[in-house]
């Protein structure tokens, strides 16, 4: 059973009933995005730094499970909204915190993929990784 939901910032992410996630191009600290728009809708960091800290998926890495087969995280390089600033946060919180993960990026996209041939790989990839571990 899992579900999917759309993030703020168009995000989608999937949430199973067994822990397996699968996350494209995260947000992981909104003080790293856009200012713009985040203190559009969150206001400033100075203003409201309980709200910045409740939304820093870096503070909970530690809290998830250390099998390897709960987390795939895809991230195109060229991505000009999420940064891969974002993913290499949380990459180094995870090795960190010695938490599993798996990590496809995609080289020559930007945020959402739009060549073809790489967004079937990543359908490819996102169905294989859910079958193998759901």
């Amino acid at each position: 059973m899992f579900d999917i939901s759309e993030d703020n910032d168009g995000t989608l992410v999937l949430h199973c009933g067994n822990g397996v996630a699968v996350s494209g191009a995260p947000v992981v600290n909104w003080e790293l995005y856009d200012t713009g728009y985040t203190e559009r809708y969150i206001g400033q960091p100075h203003i409201n730094s309980d709200v910045y800290k409740a939304g820093n998926v870096l503070t909970y890495i530690d809290s998830l499970p250390d099998d390897d087969t709960r987390l795939l995280l895809i991230h195109s390089l060229k991505d000009e909204n999420v940064h891969f600033h974002h993913s290499s946060a949380l990459i180094s919180q995870l090795v960190k915190c010695c938490k599993p993960y798996q990590l496809q990026t995609y080289p020559n996209e930007r945020h959402g993929i739009r060549d073809n041939e790489a967004n079937e790989h990543y359908k490819t990839t996102v169905l294989k990784f859910l079958q193998d571990y759901l």
